[in-house]
């Protein structure tokens, strides 16, 4: 599972609730709708008798096998109890002539809490580290130095022990991986073999667990300042932003820490990022959310 940050303007609360995942929090809302799977679970079920399976009646398959509860013929469902997270329907001989899901298609945290792992994101004007204030009071351009001057520190660190030896990055033995050089296990083995990456976790340049894309930006870099600006305004965001009801990110979130984001998508996302946060007024209030999913 996945902790992720976003920066929501305005009432958090209320902002937040649209993007509820159901199946989790249980609350049985506005946003919850009922999804038509009848056609993928016919799909599935043809699928289960060519492979032998025990149900040959479809409605054996969809409420013994996937036990889903049934509404009788005229009736209608209860999405309060019964019926709250999917129903059959029936004709009056008794066939499933329907499968619904009931979830929210707009998901995106199944928990939050403000600040959480991420607790002190925000910098105001007067310095201090905070979780929640009025866009007036936050000073973005000191946030953006301060994430600037880390990745020039590591910068300066990774080159230093490195000290001009050439080492093959991760996006790079990826590359090699792509060409048929490796298979996953022999990219893993490669990149964590090389002696200059051993000396980079030794010395603290790089991290164990997410050093690797740190180490290939920096090795992909023009120059010093090109990364350190890039850097700097990137990290000085948060994953996601939510404002005025629209979710902004920089890719989807998934399961472990994994998403979709690109170099690409976190550029077009930063300067989103950027554009929106300059422009709120003094008196919008803002606060960082720890999101998990």
């Amino acid at each position: 599972m996945s902790h992720f940050t976003v920066l929501v303007t305005g009432d958090h609360e209320r902002a937040l609730q649209p993007f509820h995942e159901f199946e989790c929090t249980g609350t049985n809302d506005a946003f919850v709708v009922a999804v038509d799977q009848t056609e993928d679970t016919r799909a599935q079920h043809a699928e289960h008798i060519k492979e032998g399976g025990e149900y040959p009646l479809f409605r054996d398959y969809v409420v013994n096998y996937h036990e889903v509860p049934v509404v009788d013929h005229g009736a209608e469902p209860d999405t309060d109890d019964e019926h709250k997270f999917g129903y059959a329907t029936l004709n009056e001989s008794g066939e499933v002539t329907g499968v619904f899901r009931r979830t929210n298609p707009n998901s995106k945290w199944d928990w939050w809490q403000v600040g959480g792992r991420w607790h002190g994101k925000l910098l105001t004007k007067e310095g201090m580290r905070v979780d929640q204030a009025l866009a007036g009071d936050i000073d973005w351009t000191g946030m953006i130095a301060s994430t600037s001057k880390d990745a020039g520190a590591a910068f300066d660190k990774i080159h230093s022990v490195l000290a001009g030896r050439e080492v093959a990055s991760w996006a790079q033995t990826l590359l090699r991986r792509d060409a048929g050089e490796f298979d996953i296990g022999g990219a893993r083995a490669f990149y964590d073999g090389q002696e200059a990456v051993k000396d980079l976790i030794r010395h603290g340049a790089i991290d164990i667990w997410d050093g690797a894309n740190t180490l290939s930006k920096v090795l992909a870099a023009a120059d010093r300042d090109s990364y350190v600006k890039l850097e700097g305004e990137t990290n000085a965001t948060t994953f996601a932003m939510l404002h005025d009801g629209k979710w902004y990110e920089r890719g989807s979130m998934g399961w472990f820490g994994m998403s979709s984001d690109t170099p690409e998508s976190t550029a077009d996302y930063t300067t989103q990022f950027w554009a929106i946060a300059r422009a709120l007024p003094p008196d919008t209030q803002v606060t960082v959310v720890d999101c998990h999913i």
